[in-house]
């Protein structure tokens, strides 16, 4: 209420100064004092500041979901007071911050937390429309890119390999089976900032399993490369390997991991000759092929066993022809005459 302050038959502006927090400069009002004193009404309207802030991809095409924000106020070039929070909406339409920032004044908008595969955007500073007019905040992130290369001793890209990925929790998030000269691309897969633990879970052939490893997401997108190297395994077998019999010149059958050594035999003859296993060898090979090995060292007992009974069944069969000729010797010799 003004009151013999104004000059009547006089016209006037309402300027309004500063707008209460939340709402937004209302255009000046103008106004004639009234010739015969009667209360003349002023009426100025303030409407909310209104501030739509949308969360993109780093191409501007695709509006992202999630993630966490928050709004602080303007500390001299840098984020200061936190003034407002909010969540990023689950469809990935733009946020809309109604009545709660000043009309003309800086804010800061910083990412808490970014939507999953995508990097953390620096903090992006705007000021507030002051005449009511909705302001435009575009925050844009890039996603995350992880690139894992199963490598030789020589740098070789392998194949065959099986990766499995592993968040904080320890719970199975990808899984890969490498292609020889191609590199595991992630991009916009894996959380910035959270660790990984990369498990091999089985070796290409001729390799062995490679330590886990772990690493950190960057939180700038940056590319982050991971090598997994292999080694070869010299003088036995890896896990998913392919076994190798031991090659034998001449004529040979190979029996699971082990090549059995034979001599043909001549047209007619019934015996079977399995298979003559050197020990050295045997051992050398290790459980798999001592296991493979044992019907050919039962066969080959057996065989030794029959040579054994044969020889002593022939020993037996002379002494009884020995016996059987000094009896007909004795037959034929002249029986002498008693004298008389």
């Amino acid at each position: 209420m003004i009151s013999k302050q104004l000059v009547v038959d006089t016209t006037y502006y309402l300027h309004e100064l500063t707008p209460p927090v939340g709402l937004a400069y209302s255009a000046d009002v103008m106004f004639t004092i009234s010739h015969y004193g009667e209360i003349d009404d002023v009426i100025m309207w303030d409407i909310p500041t209104v501030v739509m802030i949308s969360k993109q991809d780093i191409t501007g095409e695709k509006e992202l979901p999630g993630g966490h924000y928050s709004i602080h106020e303007d500390d001299n070039g840098t984020h200061g007071k936190t003034i407002h929070e909010y969540d990023g909406n689950e469809d990935g339409s733009p946020q809309i911050v109604t009545g709660i920032l000043e009309a003309g004044k800086e804010y800061w908008l910083v990412e808490e937390l970014s939507p999953t595969g995508y990097a953390y955007s620096e903090a992006v500073k705007f000021t507030v429309d002051r005449d009511g007019n909705t302001t435009d905040v575009v925050m844009k992130d890039k996603p995350t890119h992880v690139e894992i290369r199963k490598e030789s001793e020589n740098g070789e890209l392998l194949g065959g390999a099986v990766l499995e990925l592993y968040d904080e929790t320890g719970v199975l998030v990808e899984t890969m089976v490498t292609a020889a000269g191609s590199v595991w691309q992630l991009v916009a897969k894996l959380e910035a900032g959270k660790s990984y633990t990369l498990h091999e879970a089985s070796a290409p052939a001729g390799y062995a399993t490679a330590e886990d490893m772990t690493f950190t997401v960057s939180r700038d997108g940056a590319a982050d490369e991971i090598k997994m190297v292999d080694h070869k395994v010299k003088g036995k077998d890896s896990p998913g390997s392919v076994k190798t019999p031991i090659e034998v010149p001449g004529n040979q059958v190979t029996v699971g991991f082990i090549t059995a050594e034979y001599t043909p035999m001549a047209a007619g003859v019934k015996k079977d000759i399995i298979g003559r296993i050197p020990l050295g060898r045997l051992v050398a090979m290790g459980d798999a092929a001592r296991t493979g090995g044992l019907p050919l060292l039962a066969l080959s007992s057996l065989w030794g066993m029959g040579i054994v009974t044969l020889s002593n069944k022939r020993k037996k069969n002379r002494k009884k022809k020995r016996k059987d000729s000094q009896g007909e010797r004795k037959q034929k010799q002249p029986t002498k005459q008693k004298r008389s």
